[in-house]
């Protein structure tokens, strides 16, 4: 039986137009293109006074972090200087 759901399985989600789309809808505001370019500390406290949900973490440019989304983070990437750079976004 299991065998047979797994053969199943394979055949719908290995097909070529079949696709899955995640769509995720967080509160409050969900980026700051604004902030690229400011001072990582700065911008981590704007983010969390403009969206109440979420924690700004500074994450140095070339850190391993998680792929998973969560919609109570935004990373502010910062470089050895501590400057934005990229565009902070929840995920």
């Amino acid at each position: 039986m299991h065998f047979i759901l797994y053969i199943e399985f394979l055949l719908i989600f290995s097909n070529p137009f079949f696709s899955i789309s995640i769509t995720y809808t967080c509160a409050g505001k969900d980026s700051w293109p604004e902030l690229k370019g400011k001072k990582g500390d700065a911008a981590a406290r704007t983010i969390e006074w403009e969206n109440r949900f979420v924690d700004a973490v500074i994450v140095l440019e070339g850190s391993i972090v998680t792929a998973d989304f969560r919609c109570d983070r935004v990373r502010v990437w910062v470089d050895t200087y501590g400057i934005v750079t990229r565009v902070p976004q929840i995920g």
